[in-house]
């Protein structure tokens, strides 16, 4: 029975592409393009909807900030997979405020894994993608209202762990730092250079 193993997983090897990623892949690639005002690999991220062309004009606003989502430090804790659509959880530490936890929603297309346009926003594919997929959607979004609160709440008990207790919001963002990046070590933990 073993000899057989080893024939089929190199044939599933061979089988399965390469390039198909995982939703939190994408997110990854995404950042790391933004970070390097790399428009046109932004746009390549990005799913096509009702044949309207990409608009990534929004990146010279973002990069103009110095305290923006996705060029603050951010980190990828959790996704989640529903048929055709994925929902990849993003939390950033921004200098000013607390930390920003928003959804970046998917949608697989010829079997890429590609970024809603307004990527926290599902209804921007409404009309665009089957209603299964739409359905996934929604049911996505559940999840992450659910899974939101209980990401801040977990990730304050682990900081609240840390030895010795932060003395300073300083110390306490990097606290925080630490333990997103145990959950994503492939995560952006310092902030995009200008």
């Amino acid at each position: 029975m073993y000899r057989f193993l080893v024939p089929l997983t190199i044939l599933l090897a061979a089988v399965v592409p390469a390039s198909a990623e995982s939703p939190t892949n994408v997110v990854h690639k995404l950042i790391a393009a933004v970070r390097n005002a790399d428009k046109s690999a932004v746009a390549a991220l990005y799913a096509k909807l009702a044949d309207r062309p990409t608009d990534v004009s929004w990146l010279d606003s973002l990069l103009s900030s110095d305290d923006g989502d996705l060029i603050s430090p951010t980190w990828c804790p959790d996704s989640k997979m529903d048929g055709d659509a994925a929902v990849v959880v993003v939390a950033t530490l921004k200098k000013r405020g607390p930390l920003d936890i928003d959804p970046c929603y998917l949608v697989r297309q010829n079997g890429k894994w590609l970024v809603l346009p307004k990527h926290t926003d599902i209804r921007v594919a409404q009309r665009s993608v089957s209603e299964v997929t739409m359905n996934s959607l929604e049911s996505l979004k559940t999840w992450f209202t659910g899974r939101e609160k209980q990401l801040y709440a977990e990730l304050e008990a682990e900081a609240e762990q840390a030895k010795p207790p932060p003395r300073s919001a300083e110390e306490g963002r990097a606290v925080l730092a630490k333990v997103l990046s145990k959950r994503d070590p492939h995560g952006f933990p310092e902030p995009r250079r200008k």
